[in-house]
């Protein structure tokens, strides 16, 4: 059985169309464009974290190299003078005072503790709109956790799952730049009886029904 996940497209040449483990989708990628070649589009091709650990590490470098400079061209400082501070010795013929021993007042400190509030969907009971639970979806609930919260913001179907927002499309994926719902992540859940990935689509229409205009009428969707 073939796995769920994006194959490559057989209507559209370069684009790739999504498989959910028993039919294909109507979620498509538009085929990719060709672009530049060359050190710099090797670079830019890089995940954008390591782009960043690259910029970081440059400017780290030329900070110790401006460092290294500054300390090099520096005038040297003017030796410090030593100061010497001649004390007078304490007469020892003077009156010797006792201080009356005093009396520690105890004090008492109050402390106040704050409990923190619990703001995830999953502590609020439901009452954030969009919010889903397993207990409504039942055997067609689709993760390997029991809630998230779906939404449709500029129609793209969205879904906050434990921290993270995907795209449920690959319109809301590709155009909307939403996180690419794979099938390796560890969040979805695989049916008991087929061995695949449980079929999203319940899950997905849930997010469509809050659309202004509802996606599943559009070709790339």
């Amino acid at each position: 059985m073939t796995e769920p996940g994006w194959y490559p497209d057989t209507e559209v040449e370069g684009g790739q169309r999504y498989f959910d483990g028993d039919e294909w989708t109507d979620d498509r990628t538009p085929p990719s464009q060709p672009g530049p070649s060359g050190p710099w589009q090797s670079f830019r091709s890089w995940p954008l974290w390591a782009q960043v650990l690259s910029w970081v590490g440059v400017g780290f470098v030329v900070v110790i190299v401006i460092g290294l400079i500054g300390q090099a061209v520096a005038p040297p400082k003017p030796a410090e003078e030593a100061v010497v501070i001649f004390e007078e010795e304490p007469d020892t013929t003077a009156p010797q005072t006792t201080a009356a021993p005093t009396t520690a007042t105890p004090t008492t400190t109050t402390v106040t503790t704050t409990q923190p509030v619990d703001t995830e969907p999953s502590a609020q009971g439901g009452g954030v709109p969009g919010y889903v639970t397993a207990a409504e979806f039942g055997e067609e609930w689709p993760l390997t956790v029991d809630s998230a919260v779906v939404a449709c913001p500029d129609d793209f179907p969205i879904a906050a799952i434990d921290g993270t927002t995907y795209g449920l499309t690959g319109y809301a994926q590709t155009t909307g730049g939403y996180e690419v719902w794979e099938a390796s992540n560890p969040l979805w859940a695989d049916d008991a009886f087929t061995g695949a990935k449980k079929n999203i689509k319940a899950f997905r229409d849930a997010a469509m029904d809050l659309c202004e205009n509802d996606p599943r009428h559009r070709p790339d969707s």
